[in-house]
């Protein structure tokens, strides 16, 4: 009986210790941009809960009890600094283990991403020191592709010399298409803070612009006036990776972006340029010159 008890502590001991070997890392990110950043460093070897959804406000977002659940059984929040709510939620969760890392900052540009996923990195290589070199390799091979993807877009922007075109532009896209290279010659913020002083301001500035580059999650209906106010073609761009299709890492999501800013030059320059109106009257009076010469000559 002795012997058999020893065996089964043993097998108990064993089966808990391949538990805890296969068991992953829980991470909340209150935001799904940093959710998406802990996947593609974490792998298979973490579990990403991400709190507050694409479209709505960080800073306005209402706790759950589920919420409450997820934090009191995570090993590591990730959070962007706009979250006021979130050392209650904390507090309410009982988890006085977890660990808390702040990734503030822009996140449309390369640069600004990479020093994410560098901290992310860090982050889950302290919380799981076992599997530090996994994530070291998962961090490198993600930084690799955005440093890749972003040289192919500086690339196709020098070459359509987007640094000659004038562009109105949402606030929340500004850093990114700043990046890629066009010349801003104004900006709106979100929609509900627009005042209609600051659209014809908008207007007035923008009326040269050639694209009016709008933000998805902040609504597109502003942008798409104003495009139709200054004869602009309207593009809209995401800042959160998933909320299209084909846009699942901040990769793919630049590269969907620069793609339709990129289209739309070329699209612009393959519409035949409107007639000005000094043009029009012009050809109107010849029209009618042409008409009176011949009705003149009929009569002779």
């Amino acid at each position: 009986m002795k012997k058999m008890g020893s065996m089964l502590a043993v097998i108990v001991f064993f089966s808990m210790m391949t538990m805890n070997a296969d068991e992953k890392v829980k991470v909340v990110s209150t935001i799904t941009v940093l959710g998406t950043f802990t996947e593609e460093v974490g792998g298979e070897k973490v579990d990403v809960i991400s709190l507050v959804q694409p479209g709505i406000c960080p800073a306005h977002f209402d706790i759950k009890p589920s919420d409450v659940y997820d934090v009191s059984n995570a090993s590591l929040i990730l959070y962007h600094g706009i979250e006021p709510w979130l050392d209650d939620l904390i507090t309410s969760s009982g988890n006085t283990d977890v660990k808390k890392v702040l990734l503030e900052g822009d996140w449309s540009t390369p640069e600004s991403v990479i020093v994410m996923i560098e901290k992310i990195k860090i982050a889950l290589s302290e919380v799981d020191p076992e599997n530090a070199k996994y994530f070291e390799k998962n961090a490198d091979k993600t930084i690799e592709e955005i440093r890749e993807t972003a040289e192919s877009i500086t690339e196709e922007a020098e070459s359509l010399g987007v640094k000659n075109i004038d562009v109105i532009c949402m606030q929340w896209q500004k850093q990114f298409v700043e990046w890629v290279g066009f010349n801003i010659i104004a900006t709106y913020g979100p929609p509900e803070k627009v005042s209609m002083k600051d659209i014809n301001d908008i207007i007035k500035n923008g009326e040269n612009a050639v694209l009016v580059i709008d933000n998805l999650q902040s609504g597109t209906k502003l942008g798409s006036e104003i495009a139709s106010e200054i004869g602009a073609c309207h593009v809209i761009l995401t800042n959160f990776p998933n909320a299209v299709p084909g846009t699942g890492t901040f990769s793919k999501m630049m590269k969907y972006n620069a793609d339709h800013l990129f289209n739309a030059v070329k699209a612009e320059r393959e519409t035949p340029e409107q007639p000005s109106d000094t043009h029009k009257i012009t050809s109107v009076i010849l029209a009618a010159l042409c008409i009176g010469i011949f009705l003149y000559l009929r009569k002779r």
